[in-house]
């Protein structure tokens, strides 16, 4: 007798041709993923879905793999009440985004019709089609204006060859609401119920909302989520509890909210740079020998020479007393005797000259290095920071964004010990009077501090610091 039975059901399917029909239009040579909790014994339903031609992937819900990657289901066989238990395993594991098809036991009713479409409403799961008693294929518009907004289950019947699995998110959400809370931000999020200047967020928000005809609701008792510490787990449970579907996430926190969000494409990103004290000047007594070249010096010195040996011929006297003379001419400019000879009053004349000119070039050029001093050299890479010795003062929050360098060690060796002042300007303060250390600061935090271009900002690497997401339930 139930051999009898099973073999009347799998004539049925056989002869379901609108069901076959629609597999064959919608899911043509691509993969099915099948799923039943009853595939580890052989029945009807794993013998229709065994016969179909397409690649298939049978999956039992008590041990389901990543499904993410594959766009089309069947669910074959369920109840509300199986189906919930079912898809509460395996939510986290399936593309929520992909075409359902639902498969259902014969002789159901309307109403658990509409209970199935609900329950995987709940789950996010919209774009569903039930097929019901062997030859009736149903679906459900839930954002259209009979089904306001998913509160009301309104049936809809179509011919076989039309597309079932189209418009299911339309384009204009007939006013529907969405709860969104909402944590202040310097810049990204002030009060969003100030329309003149409520953050660049908000105003991103609004103008998304707007062309999508979405009511946002924005929430008046929030915590503070972003900046309170491990108020995350708390934003997951409220989230959850409270039916609030968006919140505004900063990626800089240190954990995934949880898997049963989604994060948007992220629209803003900051950068962290490190802010050094302005570049010291180099004060030193070898300046004023750097004003000419060592290869400079030894001309000098041997031009020096030379014009003492030849003072030593023309008035033949000692080497050691020409040498004085040569030197006493070059630094004071005078001689104690004037040559009696034309040739020799000639030499000292051009000699005196030679002397004349160099001093001239050595003062000027020296009066250059006294107006313009050196000052230390440019730091412009995380690297050259790090292996400059300077010391740093930041925030345990920052490690991990630069963690994966090379010259991580360096960069904590070089960090100060002392207790960081908590706030922004407390730290700017204590920065600014000391200037013995540097800072971590953010692209748009630099803007509060005047002239920050004073400052030597090691420029040339930038270090990611947080992505500003909206994270959806």
């Amino acid at each position: 007798m139930v051999i009898i039975i099973i073999l009347f059901k799998f004539l049925l399917l056989q002869t379901a041709t609108s069901l076959k029909e629609f597999i064959q239009n919608h899911f043509y040579r691509e993969t099915i993923v099948a799923i039943n909790s009853s595939f580890n014994t052989i029945d009807v339903k794993l013998t229709f879905i065994l016969y179909l031609k397409q690649p298939k992937i049978l999956i039992n819900t008590d041990n389901v793999a990543n499904l993410e990657a594959f766009n089309n289901f069947i669910i074959i066989g369920p109840n509300a009440t199986s189906l919930s238990s079912s898809i509460n395993l395996i939510k986290h594991s399936i593309n929520t985004k992909g075409r359902y098809l639902i498969i259902v036991e014969e002789n159901t009713t309307e109403e658990e019709t509409k209970s199935i479409f609900k329950t995987l409403f709940h789950f996010y799961i919209y774009n569903v089609v039930i097929y019901a008693n062997w030859s009736i294929l149903v679906t459900w518009y839930p954002y259209n204006r009979e089904s306001r907004c998913g509160t009301v289950v309104n049936l809809v019947t179509k011919e076989k060859t039309e597309n079932l699995f189209q418009n299911k998110i339309p384009k204009q959400f007939q006013d529907c609401y969405i709860n969104v809370t909402w944590d202040e931000l310097p810049f990204v999020i002030k009060i969003p119920f100030d329309k003149k200047n409520p953050g660049y967020s908000i105003r991103l928000l609004d103008t998304i909302t707007e062309v999508l005809n979405i009511t946002v609701i924005y929430l008046t008792k929030n915590v503070k989520y972003m900046s309170d510490k491990n108020a995350t787990g708390l934003l997951r449970k409220h989230m959850i509890e409270k039916n609030i579907q968006m919140a505004f996430y900063v990626r800089y926190l240190p954990k995934p909210i949880g898997p049963e969000f989604e994060l948007s494409v992220h629209y803003y990103e900051t950068y962290l740079f490190f802010v050094l004290p302005p570049r010291r000047k180099i004060l030193s007594s070898t300046d004023t020998l750097m004003v000419f070249s060592i290869h400079t010096w030894s001309l000098i010195l041997v031009s020096v020479l030379a014009m003492a040996v030849l003072w030593q011929r023309l008035s033949e006297c000692s080497l050691h007393t020409c040498v004085f003379q040569v030197i006493r001419l070059l630094l004071q400019g005078i001689t104690q005797r004037v040559p009696h000879t034309t040739f020799a009053r000639l030499v000292l004349t051009i000699f005196y000259f030679y002397i004349l000119n160099l001093s001239w070039i050595y003062f000027s050029q020296l009066n250059g290095i006294l107006n313009k001093p050196r000052y230390e050299p440019k730091i412009s890479t995380i690297e050259e920071l790090a292996l400059s010795g300077k010391k740093l003062l930041f925030f345990d929050l920052y490690l991990p964004f630069f963690a994966n360098r090379s010259d991580y060690n360096l960069i904590v060796k070089n960090r100060l010990n002392s207790e960081a002042p908590v706030l922004f300007h407390e730290k700017i303060s204590y920065f600014a009077r000391r200037l013995d250390h540097g800072i971590i600061e953010s692209n748009l935090r630099l803007l509060f501090i005047k002239n920050y271009e004073h400052l030597n900002v090691v420029s040339k690497d930038k270090v990611k610091y947080d992505v500003i997401n909206l994270l959806l339930y």
